[in-house]
């Protein structure tokens, strides 16, 4: 999902298909959840705004760190939201304002 909204936003396949082969590949090596969430925090920014971890915006980390937490479940737009602390569509046009900066 994360590769597919970061291609659509116009981020670089290259640099997407080579994060989203290195989580997979993380994932399948870690020995347990834990180190598979910390993989993909440090990852995750990638997706969401092409930036290196530490550059993304606050509020996109909020909804990442919420992302990363349930990473094993099942998750919507309007729980991220609620856990972040965000009307729903303020934070989808925050994930797209992210996308389009690229």
């Amino acid at each position: 999902m994360l590769s597919r909204a970061a291609l659509a936003g116009g981020r670089n396949t290259e640099l997407i298909m080579q994060t989203e082969n290195r989580l997979l590949a993380a994932v399948a090596a870690a020995e347990d959840a834990g180190a598979a969430c910390d993989f993909f925090r440090e990852l995750a920014p990638v997706f969401a705004d092409g930036a290196h971890p530490g550059q993304t915006n606050a509020v996109i980390r909020r909804a990442l760190d919420c992302i990363v937490r349930r990473f094993a479940e099942t998750l919507d737009l309007e729980q991220a939201a609620e856990e972040t602390g965000l009307n729903p569509s303020y934070l989808s046009f925050l994930f797209k304002k992210h996308q389009r900066r690229l």
